[in-house]
Formats: structure tokens, sequence, C-alpha cells
């Protein structure tokens, strides 16, 4: 995935998704344009002709990509523990109305050695090629003005996803919520 994106409103401008998974390609790519609530996309699937499509978006939608950025800007304070919190993403050429079921406040630990205070989430997802759909991811980020996204854990149609942060540097706010 590639995406472009407003940063002030977080809107994507135009995003790429390009698959090349065991023979099977896949190559999506989208301008958003929200002055005329639109979506112009271009797909190139292995062994079809491209395909034009022009779809119409909400005034808020968002690809893969910028809806894990805007996750990050949710005030979670707002919500109390299993209220959801609506949200619109577009995926290949199609828009769901799905949600982010806020989970309230939680403890991480990582390795054994980093601790952190953080909020935890389940997006709802769209069951495709890899996710089963519903609301089997789970994020944990943390708890202070970053919202940075520790660790996530998901079951996939052949096994499970669980990935960690390892790093991270050059940080906008400062980094609370490590005990």
């Amino acid at each position: 995935f590639e995406c472009w994106v407003d940063t002030v409103t977080l809107k994507p401008y135009r995003y790429i998704r390009d698959v090349n998974e065991g023979g099977r390609t896949f190559y999506n790519e989208c301008f958003f344009n929200y002055n005329k609530m639109k979506a112009y996309c271009v797909t190139k699937e292995h062994k079809k002709p491209p395909r034009l499509d022009t779809v119409t978006i909400g005034a808020c939608s968002f690809d893969p990509m910028t809806m894990i950025y805007y996750s990050r800007v949710i005030d979670y304070k707002k919500y109390k523990p299993n209220d959801t919190i609506p949200i619109s993403l577009f995926l290949d050429n199609e828009t769901y109305s799905l949600y982010l079921r806020y989970l309230g406040k939680s403890t991480l630990k990582i390795d054994d050695k980093n601790e952190f205070n953080c909020i935890k989430f389940r997006p709802k997802l769209v069951e495709g090629t890899i996710f089963r759909g519903g609301e089997g991811m789970t994020v944990w980020a943390t708890d202070d003005e970053n919202k940075i996204p520790l660790y996530v854990e998901a079951p996939i149609l052949v096994g499970s996803i669980k990935a960690k942060i390892v790093s991270w540097k050059g940080l906008r706010n400062p980094f609370s919520s490590k005990k």
C-alpha cells in the first residue's frame, strides 16, 4: 500500500494497492476528489484487461493506510469502553461503513521488558483475501498524544498475524505512556 494524504484532514488524495502473491497480481490505484465526492480508479488484475471505475465516496472515506492514521487522531477520552466510532473504508473500489470499537485503557508489556499505558480498540474488518471480517483484530496504541500502534493481533484465513513495534524516533509529542 502507498498513500498520499492531506496532513490536516487525513483524507487520502491517492492510494495504490499493488499485490503480487503466489503468481496472482492485482494493481489498484485511486484518486479522490472530495469536491465531486468521487474516486477515480484503475484496476489491473492478472490476465484481465485494465478497468476504469468512478465510485461515489462519502465526505470522510479512508483507504486502509489513512484509516490507521485517522485512528491516531481520535479523541478517545470522549468515548466509554465498548463505544463504536464510525469510519468509512474505501477498498477495492467499494465503500464500507465500518467502525472502531473502543475497548478502554490497558497496560501492555512487550518482550517482558517495556511496559506501556495503552488505549485498546478493535476495528471492524472487511472479509477478503486475508482477514475473516468482523472484530477479530485488536490494536494497542500508546495512551499519549502520539497514539503509536504498539501491538496488533488478528486471525487470518490461514493462521494469525501478530505485529509489534521494535523502535520509534522523531515523535512530535512527548512519549509519556512508557512506564
